[in-house]
């Protein structure tokens, strides 16, 4: 009765051994994914401010030539 009290204890212990691998690994899937993340916003408000600064020249070259005709 002890050897399978044993062995029950040694199966739990390698199930949740197993478990806290997977935790592990998805922890680190999870920031890769976060760090992914982050740099695609920093690119995206990057773009935006670029496409706003050459609408912005634009519109004050329209608005300079508009003042001169």
């Amino acid at each position: 009765m002890i050897d399978d009290y044993q062995k029950q204890i040694n199966q739990l212990q390698k199930k949740l051994s197993a478990n806290e691998d997977e935790r592990t690994l998805l922890r680190e899937r999870l920031n890769e994914v976060e760090l992914e993340f982050r740099k695609t916003l920093d690119d995206r408000t990057s773009t935006i401010t670029t496409y706003e600064e050459k609408l912005r020249s634009l519109l004050e070259k329209q608005a300079l030539q508009s003042v001169e005709r």
